[in-house]
């Protein structure tokens, strides 16, 4: 089921006047094979040369264009950790403002346990029960021994201090 030399001739004369062929030079038999579908077709035949210099242009703008998307998410990645960083660094410079208006001692002692937890992500010491808790304010206070900070009741380390 497809087309005969008579259907076919009928079918491409109806909506076409004649065949172009764009010669990019890759073959040199093309035309003899353009030439022989027209005489197949009845229809008049013309080869214009393009060369391969619009598909270089072509190629070359959609290389361009990906790698621009490649380095502008690059920049996105890098703009959204620094970000980061300067939202972290707020946050540690708010804590430490807010940290140095107390002046109840259980209060600051309780900010002190906020600060540690943000700025040292202690969520899992936290739920330890070692860690001390607000409301259980006599484990808090510690003492630092030998450039380590430890727990009052339990004898435990919290924190190394570096000197």
């Amino acid at each position: 089921m497809g087309f005969d030399r008579e259907t076919a001739g009928e079918f491409f004369r109806e909506c076409s006047r004649e065949l172009l062929l764009l010669d990019t030079g890759s073959d040199a038999h093309v035309f003899g094979e353009l030439e022989a579908m027209a005489r197949y077709l009845g229809l008049p035949c013309r080869s214009r040369y393009v060369g391969l210099d619009y598909l270089r242009h072509f190629l070359s703008g959609a290389i361009a264009k990906w790698r621009n998307l490649a380095a502008e998410a690059k920049t996105r990645e890098i703009l959204a950790q620094v970000n980061r960083k300067v939202a972290d660094y707020a946050m540690a410079f708010d804590l430490l403002v807010r940290l140095s208006h107390i002046t109840d001692e259980d209060a600051t002692i309780a900010a002190i346990q906020e600060l540690f937890a943000m700025l040292f992500a202690l969520i899992a010491s936290i739920e330890d029960a070692s860690w001390p808790r607000p409301g259980r304010q006599e484990s808090i206070r510690a003492r630092a021994q030998g450039g380590v900070l430890l727990s009052q009741e339990q004898k435990q380390e919290l924190l190394r201090v570096i000197e």
